[in-house]
Parts: structure tokens; C-alpha cells; sequence
């Protein structure tokens, strides 16, 4: 009997790679590596809707520190330039940073998470704690004195277990299961506090307050004694007031307490206490009323600031910290903004407005996916469940301008002239009656205003696309339909049997190629929208970009995971762009990662550069347009965007000698 082959070759097709069909003239196969590489250049936005107090400073340089994703992002906003620690694997949930030593320690959200206590400075990692939580370690905290000898951490377990770490020396001091209510805040005991005497900490959370002490192997604890002063509520954060515990509570209260008992209690703020942050000079408090206080150690408020009068978009406050020696406060909102104060009058230090912004998902999660970039300006717009379309500038590397939508978007598009943008409404997710979901809107790109909008669909709106001309404008649904619009709609795309997910033009404008999550792909024409039922008869049309993922020229971005195209879902190519000059393919997938490769990407045997800083799903990739040197030095950056986090990154295309590329000969260096 006939040996059997190797099993990929037996492996079933995808319906997209039955219509494959090579050009008549292909040009010259070249599966080396792409000359360029990729450097992470900026990350906009920050993870705020799920945690707090995780806007920091860092210890020498004063950079700005927050979690992204999976990195921990240090921002010099002076010299606009970031680092990053990237030692995490998945998404950085919890942050705790010593004050007076260079030492901070983040854990992580996966099914066996680690800890690590690195350098801000140096971005060095100096001790790896793994294998003690479960789920994530979403709170920590150092002890004060000695150098912050001791961390403590808690885990998602069912008992949310507690671990006191001698982290320098890599070695557990004690652990122990704590309690099934949720935790959501965690703080080391300090001299003369009345517990632990700088060996215990405290936790608060969903109606309870403990209080632990350690001596050995063993673990004490005691709860908070409210008496008739406080109630049972949420209790949100802690912090110091001297040897005095502070803990701020969803009613807006704050509670001092000396020792285990309640001794004052304060009304702060009239929506929740999100955050406090501890100085020797007082406290400083965020809250859900968009307040930001500071408080004298007598808990009287010697400083209000109201964000929305600053101009924030949700102002809620999600982070503080109060720099005392600099005469600042470092404030981090629900709506991905970091906002810098000043100490003396409450006034914005940056008259640009926030240090950083980026799209936010709120208590309902929310995701990022609509990403365009303007034809002709160094400029790209984004869109999602915030409701906002936003303009971002890639050299200024902040927002420009934003509008907000009256629903959700998914997907956006320029006009070729950039004069125009459409955003497409709906979204999985139903939050209002009134979300409206197939409806599309076209407007001016310089002040947002409406000049034509329609709904011919009942379903979110998931792609758009202009035609080369920018005569038509073709609609992806979640009907599975693809419209084509002049003033009116022109064509329905019928032949789709799942969603359309992406789309592209040909360079005359007269047909169609479009994806569906199904795994299939294809070609109509434009103008009445009959299917091409013959891929052959397109082989030889020209594209004038390219963004399915589905196509002879992307099928080795399929191929470079080493097995059947959508065998493993985590491998599965979510997005591809092609460079404005044709030569290299950038694509996204299920897992996280980034590629980049020569165009066309047609053989399974490739190289390619790999760029992974996410964890879920990359949603969009795309090149900006390529400008001459009399506006800008000529490169390509590539945005992409992540679905889970509010958070996406710019990143350039470097050539061998780590310099800006040329579309001509030479290079050019920063």
C-alpha cells in the first residue's frame, strides 16, 4: 500500500483557498526577510475600565507610568517618547510601586499568573514570582521600611489567597486563603498603625475590612470595627492619613480609623471613592463625581479640582497620585485620559489638555476595531463602543480632534481626498433602544458635520470602504450583505452566507472582493452587484489596496503558523494592510501578534518580522499614506488596534541599520 503523505497535505480546504487563482504574469517570488523591522513607537491609551490607583510616577526619572495591555508603559511627555517593560505575557492587571526605593512589582491576568519586581529605571526585571495565584494578581503592595523587603499579593481564587513574598530572596513568608468576597484594595501596615506593626496589611472590598498580621509562618486577622460612625458598604481604597488607616467608600465617605476601630468619618466626595493616594504633607482622593481633593492630615480639603471643567470626556477619576515635591497630581479618568495638575490652584500643566488619551470601554466592556488612515495628511481616525471617533496625529502623537457618535461604531473610512469620512453604527453589543444598528453617516473631516446619512440595513455595520474614484462607497453588514452607494444605494452584494468583514476595491472602481467570517471570499461587480462566479476572470484586475485577509497574495501569512489556514483559532489572521508601495504585508491575528512581510505573501515557506504586545485579538492593521519630503521624511507607520483593551499602538518600519526608511535609496536618521 501507497505510504500516506504528510498530513497538511490531506487537510481540508477553506472555502477562500478553493477561489485562489495566481495572476497570469505573477512577479518574482522573494521569501526573505523584509529588510524593514518593527520598533513600537507609541501606545495611546491605558487600561482604566477594570482597576485603579495604577497611574504612577516613576521613582527617578518621573516618567509616566500605567499598564497597557501587556506592557507597562513609561511616558516622557516633555520629549514625547515612551519605554516599556515588556516582560509580562499577558495583561497587566495590578501595580504596586514603593515609594522611596526604585522598585516596582506588577502581576498579571492568565490561568497561572506570575509577579514581577523590576526597575523603573532600567527596565530590568529582578525577581520572577510564579505559581502561587490563580486567574490574575491584581492587587499588591511593599512594605514601607526596609526597602520594601516584604510584597504582598492576592489572587482570583475562589478564597483569594494571600501571599507575603521576601522577594529578594525569592521565598514565600507566609500564604493563606482570605475570603470569598470580592477584594479591591490592599495595603502594608506601617509603624504605630495599631496592627501588624509593619508586618500585616489590610484588604478591603464588597462589605468587609480585614486586618492581618504576620509573625513567621503565621497569619492573624481581625476585622474593621465600624461601630455606630460607619456602615457595611463597597469599600473601594486605602491609604494613610500618619499611623492612621484611610479607606474610601462607595457612598462617598471616607473612614479614618485608629487601630481596627472607626474613629471619623468624612463626606468626600458624592459619587464613590475610586482612589487615594498617601504623601507626609496628607491625601489626595479621586472620585466618581469627577472630583479630584486634597486633604490636610486633619482631613480637612484644602484643594477641589473638577475635571469636567477641564474638559474631560468621562471624568470620573480611576487613579491619583499627588507629587508633593513638584506641586502636581497625576490623574488617571474612566475615559482613558491622564490628566497633570497643579497643587496650588487646580489648573491644567498641559494647555494641549491631557497628557494621553485613547478610547475607553466602560462597565460593559467595550471594543476597539473601526481604524482609518487620512490619504494624504499624517493623520489616522479610530472608532468604538465609546462612542467617539477620534483623529489622531502621528507625529504629534496625540489627539487632534473628536466627536462623539450617537452609538457605537465598528468601522470607519476617508475619501480618497481625505475631505470626507464615513463611520458605520451597531455593534454586537445592544446597549440602548435607540442604537440604531445599519446605520452609516458621511462627514466632513475638518468640523464632523453630518452631510448625508442612511440605514439600509438592520444589522451592525462591520466594514467600509470608498471606491479609487470617490464616486461609491461600498457598506459591509452583519447581514451578510455588501451595499453600494452613490447619493443613493446603487448594488446589493447577495451571495455572503456569514458577516462581511473586510473589503477592497479594484483600481477602476468596477468590482468588489470582500471576506465573510466564514472563510470565504468573493468578487462582484460594483455597479450592479452580480457575483463573479469565475475568480479567474478577475486574476489579472488590480486592486487599489489591500485588506482581506483571504487571497492569493496573503495565503503565506496563513501558511507561516505552520499548519492548515484556521486549524488553531489563536492563529487564525484577523487583518492584513499592504503597504501603499506594494512591498510588504503587515497582518494581525487572534493571538495577539503583529507581522510583517514581503509583498505578495503567496508561498508557505516565508520570513517575516513579529511584533506581540497584545494579548486578545489585533482588530485592524493599517500603513499610512507615504508623503514627500517637503511635508515629512518618507515612511510607513503601521497602527493597529486591539479589541479587548482600550488601548492601540503606532509602530515604524526600521530598516537593518535601525533608521527611518526612504521610499528613494537613501535613509534618513532622527
Amino acid at each position: 500500500m501507497e505510504e500516506r503523505g504528510n498530513d497538511d497535505d490531506y487537510a481540508p480546504l477553506r472555502p477562500w483557498q478553493r477561489t485562489i487563482v495566481a495572476p497570469s504574469r505573477p512577479p518574482p517570488e522573494d521569501n526573505s526577510m523584509p529588510s524593514d523591522k518593527l520598533e513600537l513607537e507609541w501606545v495611546h491609551g491605558y487600561r482604566c475600565h477594570d482597576v485603579r490607583g495604577h497611574v504612577h510616577y516613576a521613582w527617578e526619572s518621573r516618567d509616566v507610568m500605567f499598564p497597557a495591555a501587556q506592557l507597562v508603559v513609561l511616558m516622557n511627555h516633555q520629549d514625547r517618547t515612551q519605554r516599556y517593560f515588556r516582560e509580562h505575557v499577558a495583561d497587566v492587571v495590578g501595580m504596586a510601586v514603593h515609594p522611596t526605593v526604585d522598585v516596582v512589582a506588577t502581576g498579571e491576568a492568565r490561568a497561572l499568573p506570575s509577579v514581577l519586581v523590576w526597575s523603573s529605571t532600567t527596565l530590568e526585571c529582578k525577581c520572577a514570582l510564579h505559581g502561587y495565584h490563580r486567574r490574575a494578581v491584581p492587587l499588591l503592595a511593599f512594605s514601607p521600611g526596609g526597602g520594601g523587603k516584604y510584597l504582598v499579593t492576592m489572587g482570583c481564587d475562589e478564597l483569594h489567597s494571600a501571599v507575603v513574598f521576601d522577594w529578594a530572596a525569592g521565598a514565600v513568608a507566609c500564604r493563606t486563603p482570605t475570603q470569598a468576597e470580592k477584594p479591591l484594595a490592599l495595603i502594608f501596615s506601617r509603624e504605630g498603625s495599631g496592627f501588624g506593626g509593619g508586618t500585616g496589611f489590610a484588604c478591603c472590598g464588597v462589605n468587609f475590612l480585614k486586618f492581618w498580621a504576620f509573625s513567621g509562618k503565621v497569619l492573624r486577622c481581625d476585622d474593621g470595627r465600624l461601630g455606630a460612625k460607619g456602615r457595611v458598604q463597597p469599600f473601594l481604597c486605602l491609604g494613610w492619613q500618619g499611623s492612621s488607616l484611610v479607606m474610601g467608600n462607595m457612598d462617598g465617605s471616607l473612614y479614618r480609623f485608629v487601630g481596627k476601630q472607626l474613629d471619623k468619618a468624612v463626606q468626600a466626595h458624592t459619587g464613590a471613592v475610586n482612589c487615594i493616594h498617601t504623601t507626609n504633607e496628607g491625601l489626595c482622593t479621586g472620585g466618581k463625581d469627577g472630583l479630584v481633593k486634597l486633604w490636610t492630615m486633619q482631613l480637612e480639603m484644602k484643594l477641589e479640582v473638577d475635571l469636567t471643567l477641564l474638559g474631560s470626556l468621562a471624568p470620573s477619576a480611576r487613579s491619583v497620585e499627588w507629587d508633593n515635591e513638584r506641586g502636581r497630581i497625576l490623574v488617571g479618568t474612566v475615559g482613558a485620559e491622564l490628566w497633570e495638575v497643579d497643587t496650588a490652584e487646580g489648573k491644567n500643566l498641559h494647555p494641549e489638555g491631557p497628557v494621553l488619551f485613547g478610547h475607553f470601554g466602560g462597565h460593559y466592556g467595550g471594543e476597539l476595531w473601526a481604524l482609518a488612515c487620512h490619504p494624504t495628511l499624517p493623520q489616522f481616525c479610530s472608532a468604538g463602543d465609546d462612542k467617539m471617533l477620534r483623529v489622531w496625529s502621528l507625529f504629534e502623537k496625540r489627539m487632534v480632534r473628536c466627536n462623539q457618535l450617537e452609538m457605537m461604531s465598528r468601522a470607519c473610512a476617508y475619501s480618497p481626498d481625505g475631505k470626507q469620512v464615513a463611520v458605520g453604527f451597531g455593534a454586537p453589543v445592544k446597549q440602548t433602544a435607540k442604537q440604531f444598528d445599519g446605520k452609516f453617516v458621511i462627514m466632513n473631516a475638518d468640523d464632523f458635520a453630518i452631510v448625508h446619512e442612511a440605514r439600509d440595513s438592520q444589522k451592525w455595520i462591520t466594514e467600509l470602504k470608498y471606491a479609487p474614484s470617490g464616486e461609491l462607497l461600498a457598506v459591509g453588514s452583519f447581514d451578510n450583505r455588501i451595499y453600494v452607494y452613490t447619493t443613493h444605494m446603487r448594488a446589493k452584494c447577495l451571495k455572503h452566507n456569514s458577516f462581511v468583514t473586510h473589503l477592497d476595491w479594484s483600481a477602476d472602481s468596477k468590482y468588489v472582493q470582500s471576506d465573510a467570517r466564514d472563510y470565504e471570499h468573493l468578487y462582484y461587480g460594483a455597479l450592479d452587484g452580480a457575483h463573479v462566479r469565475l475568480p479567474s476572470q478577475l486574476k489579472d484586475v488590480e486592486f487599489a489596496g489591500w485588506s482581506c485577509i483571504y487571497g492569493w497574495p496573503t495565503q503565506g501569512a496563513w501558511a507561516a503558523f505552520g499548519g492548515d489556514a484556521g486549524r488553531d483559532p489563536k492563529c487564525d489572521v484577523t487583518t492584513v494592510h499592504r503597504s501603499n508601495d506594494s512591498a510588504l504585508l503587515a497582518s494581525g491575528d487572534e493571538g495577539g501578534a503583529v507581522r510583517l512581510f514581503r509583498y505578495p505573501c503567496a508561498q508557505k515557506s516565508v520570513s517575516l518580522h513579529c511584533s506581540h504586545h497584545h494579548v486578545a485579538h489585533v482588530a485592524r492593521v493599517a500603513f499610512t499614506a507615504v508623503w514627500n519630503s517637503n511635508l515629512q521624511p518618507d515612511f510607513n507607520v503601521r497602527v493597529f488596534e486591539c479589541f479587548d483593551t482600550s488601548t492601540f499602538a503606532v509602530l515604524r518600519e526600521l530598516d537593518e541599520s535601525n533608521r527611518f526608511v526612504r521610499k528613494s535609496a537613501e535613509s534618513t536618521s532622527i
